[in-house]
């Protein structure tokens, strides 16, 4: 029974995907819930899921960050900071690309 009042979407507790233009009056969090409720939103958005994720547990396993040595908001953010900036080095130097930026005269190389 499809088409009954049991097959419907709303009964399950899913909305139907909208029609037309996002409205410009919209929120941000009402145009992100509207653009994941359509097929090719959330298709949009799984591609940005895996992207992160690496990131973090190369720091965590690779480079032995289990817990923060520091305490204090303006302290973590400051090692988390260091953290990131050395993982971003250390991927540079492991493609060769840092010697070339030297090379290049990069003022950020």
């Amino acid at each position: 029974m499809k088409g009954g009042i049991l097959g419907s979407s709303v009964v399950q507790g899913h909305r139907p995907p909208p029609q037309g233009r996002i409205p410009k009056s919209a929120t941000l969090k009402g145009r992100m819930e509207r653009k994941l409720l359509t097929k090719n939103g959330r298709e949009m958005y799984k591609k940005r899921a895996p992207s992160s994720e690496p990131v973090f547990g190369q720091i965590k396993d690779g480079r032995g960050l289990d817990s923060f040595l520091l305490r204090g908001t303006r302290k973590v953010n400051g090692e988390w900071n260091l953290m990131t900036m050395t993982h971003n080095l250390l991927k540079l130097w492991r493609s060769n690309s840092l010697p070339r930026l030297a090379a290049a005269g990069c003022p950020n190389g």
